[in-house]
């Protein structure tokens, strides 16, 4: 299988800062081509948000180019990625994103800072996905039809899961931006998980809340589904348009988006 991925972040119409920072990182192995994928949004509210994604981001790329391939040299598979593989690669994650937790809060306290961000990656090799999330970042799965495959981690959500809130009251509360946990606020977080399969034809977008925040129920379908693109610079020009309309629709956030297509 090929992996197609087209990126693009854009600063938005108000702020003068982009804290969102992305990574795409691919690589072929003997399980074929693998992907890393992940967009971290720093806390707007917070100071320098804009380092605690980079730091994130760069984590995440260390981890892909050293640490990955050692987990992949590893075990008797002949072919695919084992169960025991598999539970050593999200250990390894877990702890990565527990360490940069850690790290970031003790770097803010020493600077007398408050910083923070999300993370929501997804990691593809041969046909099984992982996906990693903290904080109101998205990642969807693109079939016939989206699916969200985090949950956001947020007052509002935990409001419509309790049906206190409806998801039309949810777009318009006072507080639709209070995240529950951030990778480097908290002493401890609880990051949410998620694996499957991909396959030919399925695809993945991973963004900022600001990239979907004033999209309208069917858009994204419209958008990423019913018209499959299948050269990246297409699927790059897509991402551009998209975030073009939600500035014209006086979205205030970073906007940022990851789209990968399994050819």
């Amino acid at each position: 299988m090929k992996l197609l991925s087209a990126a693009c972040s854009d600063r938005g119409i108000k702020k003068k800062i982009n804290q969102d920072s992305l990574l795409v990182r691919s690589a072929m192995t003997k399980e074929g081509e693998i992907l890393l994928a992940a967009v971290c949004d720093g806390m707007g509210g917070l100071e320098k948000g804009e380092v605690a994604s980079g730091e994130v981001i760069r984590a995440l790329a260390r981890w892909f180019e050293e640490t990955l391939p050692l987990l992949l040299s590893g075990g008797q598979e002949k072919k695919g990625v084992g169960e025991r593989r598999k539970r050593a690669i999200a250990k390894s994650l877990e702890s990565l994103i527990q360490e940069e937790n850690q790290m970031i809060s003790v770097y803010g306290k020493e600077k007398n800072l408050l910083l923070g961000t999300t993370v929501s990656a997804v990691l593809l090799i041969a046909g099984w996905y992982l996906i990693v999330h903290v904080g109101d970042s998205r990642v969807y799965g693109l079939t016939e039809d989206v699916q969200q495959l985090t949950k956001d981690q947020t007052y509002v959500q935990r409001e419509i899961d309790a049906g206190r809130l409806t998801k039309e009251q949810a777009r318009q509360h006072p507080r639709r931006n209070v995240l529950l946990q951030c990778v480097g606020v908290q002493e401890k977080i609880t990051p949410e998980w998620k694996s499957g399969v991909y396959y030919p034809g399925m695809g993945f977008l991973v963004c900022s809340d600001g990239f979907c925040n004033q999209l309208l129920d069917g858009e994204l379908e419209e958008r990423f589904c019913r018209n499959y693109l299948r050269a990246e610079w297409e699927m790059e020009e897509n991402l551009k348009e998209v975030m073009e309309q939600n500035k014209r629709r006086m979205e205030t956030d970073n906007l940022s988006a990851i789209w990968i297509f399994v050819q």
